[in-house]
């Protein structure tokens, strides 16, 4: 069942967070899925010591509470920078993203609580990677910017409204639009595919919601720690593909509690290898104290 595949998908989130000014790392997850990431994790880090704990933002009151929230700046089909990529600078330095993260995290003032969380969920191949193509194939026809936004919202949302979608499949089977050639005379849905679009396509997928998470007295200060903590992310920033961008901050309710559910909501999709540079432990190269 399609709907059984979107929505019963296990949900996972990693976050590191200042709090009383140490930084420390959280998984999130639900109980049949604790044991398997424990031993994942003890497999890559076998010095590692894991201990299960009460969540740190359940008795933070929502009114004390801002929330940022992180958008890809284009289509998720356009790749950001992994972690290799970052890793390979010109310098010849290894660089580790959470080198500046944690630091940006820890330069905000001792009584107040900031958290980088990044939900995800496994995204079942045969439902996004057709859409995908249907968003690169909408991409490159000439039509106006307001024209696509809608077309790829749609896009977005197909699943939902599948019983629409078996009626339009019904009308077009009858009425038959001839497909017009180009001045080659190739067929205009031939789409040449960017070879960082065919990578991203190639590999496993996760929806994705980064938030940005600040708690203190002052909501003003929050605001400025959250502009504070995204600004790392530019070294995600991949050039004419994709980028990070801080699309609200704000002090809604419902928001703050959807975001401390650690429910995925799908805001945008990664591969793996893109996850990879937003969900792991700080390697040696992150000199950040107050680590633990």
């Amino acid at each position: 069942n399609m709907f059984q595949k979107v929505y019963l998908r296990p949900h996972f989130s990693f976050e590191i967070a200042k709090i009383w000014n140490k930084i420390r790392f959280f998984i999130v997850s639900e109980k049949p899925y604790v044991n398997f990431l424990k031993n994942q994790i003890y497999a890559h880090y076998p010095n590692i010591e894991i201990y299960e704990t009460s969540d740190y933002l359940a008795h933070i009151p929502n009114d004390k509470i801002s929330l940022g929230k992180v958008w890809l700046q284009k289509e998720s089909i356009y790749p950001i920078k992994n972690f290799s990529e970052i890793q390979e600078n010109a310098s010849g330095w290894e660089v580790d993203p959470y080198s500046s993260l944690t630091s940006a995290l820890l330069k905000t003032w001792e009584n107040t609580l900031n958290a980088f969380m990044v939900s995800f969920s496994p995204l079942p191949d045969e439902i996004w990677k057709k859409q995908s193509l249907k968003m690169i194939e909408m991409a490159n026809i000439h039509l106006p910017a307001k024209t696509k936004k809608i077309y790829l919202f749609w896009v977005k949302l197909k699943f939902i409204f599948l019983p629409f979608i078996w009626i339009g499949k019904i009308v077009t089977f009858f009425v038959q639009i001839p497909k017009e050639e180009d001045e080659a005379g190739n067929n205009s849905s031939e789409t040449k595919i960017d070879e960082n679009i065919q990578a991203k396509l190639s590999r496993l997928w996760y929806g994705v919601d980064i938030h940005i998470l600040c708690a203190s007295q002052d909501s003003v200060l929050n605001k400025m720690n959250i502009k504070e903590i995204f600004s790392p992310l530019w070294i995600f920033s991949f050039f004419k593909q994709n980028a990070f961008s801080l699309q609200e901050i704000t002090q809604e309710n419902q928001k703050i509690i959807s975001a401390k559910q650690r429910i995925c909501q799908d805001s945008f999709i990664l591969s793996t290898q893109e996850l990879s540079g937003l969900v792991h432990l700080p390697t040696t190269n992150v000199q950040t104290p107050n680590i633990n």
